[in-house]
């Protein structure tokens, strides 16, 4: 997945991010490319890992 390595080397060359926002913020990434339609937060926790 390319959008995810280019998302990652961008979250690591900002600085004082923790590990647990980067694995939260990869997995939002991943749900807003999943989801087909309009997307709300129950759909996110139906289908997200946090």
């Amino acid at each position: 997945m390319q959008y995810q390595s280019e998302c990652r080397n961008a979250l690591e060359s900002v600085v004082n991010i923790s590990k647990s926002f980067q694995k939260v913020f990869m997995d939002a990434i991943k749900l807003f490319m999943a989801i087909p339609d309009r997307f709300n937060f129950l759909q996110m926790g139906r289908y997200g890992r946090f």
